[in-house]
């Protein structure tokens, strides 16, 4: 593993106040809304790769 990756892997990011976190959802609902529509007029296939969110149970 990477030295960059090993000092990562505990950091959090800042907690974004919620204004902020709403503008950036909002943003990128946008971006998602665009990737779809141009996935169903291109015919284009798309893999979405996301990290894996641990959930307390």
């Amino acid at each position: 593993m990477p030295d960059e990756a090993k000092k990562s892997e505990g950091a959090r990011a800042e907690k974004l106040d919620n204004k902020t976190y709403l503008k950036e959802l909002e943003r990128l609902h946008v971006e998602l809304v665009r990737l779809q529509e141009w996935a169903v007029k291109s015919g284009a296939k798309v893999c979405e790769l996301a990290p894996e969110k641990r959930i307390p149970c």
